[in-house]
């Protein structure tokens, strides 16, 4: 019931890389990721634990899963942004339960300049990136993660790996 723009079936049977590369997964519903019903973003968290699965992205998973459940392109990766902070949250806590109490003032100095860097960051980059994909779509990143797949065979192939 979370799939409103295709069956379970067309999902299943669909070919990913040019739904990817081509960025049409059906007519997008939502054009704003601060729109998503709560249908469709447990539908995206759903496709998000794919990433548990070596080598899959979780920002890709997420993505291309919101565009499934009916998220335009920007949309879908603005959604991804927003889907990260509880995940992102919930690995730091695990991070810190792991210490066991043994938290160093080195550490939190170091956690306060990651965070700090991070915003700095996205405030620089989320924007452009939110732009660009909404003016090129997905099918840059998707050939270029072919490519270098492509590459690192080769060179394993080689003996270079």
């Amino acid at each position: 019931f979370f799939f409103k723009q295709k069956t379970a079936y067309e999902i299943k049977e669909c070919d990913w890389s040019s739904d990817v590369c081509s960025s049409d997964l059906g007519t997008p519903t939502v054009r704003r990721g601060d729109q998503v019903s709560l249908g469709r973003a447990l539908g995206v968290g759903l496709c998000q634990t794919l990433a548990i699965v070596p080598g899959v992205s979780r920002s890709g998973a997420t993505i291309v899963g919101g565009m499934a459940m009916g998220l335009d392109r920007a949309a879908a990766a603005e959604f991804s942004f927003f889907v990260a902070i509880p995940t992102m949250s919930a690995a730091f806590a695990h991070a810190l339960l792991e210490l066991q109490g043994g938290v160093r003032p080195e550490f939190v100095a170091e956690v306060a300049v990651g965070f700090v860097a991070a915003f700095l960051a996205s405030l620089l980059v989320v924007q452009p990136f939110l732009a660009f994909v909404r003016r090129a779509g997905f099918a840059v990143f998707a050939w270029y993660r072919i490519v270098l797949g492509l590459g690192l065979l080769a060179a394993v192939a080689a003996g270079l790996g």
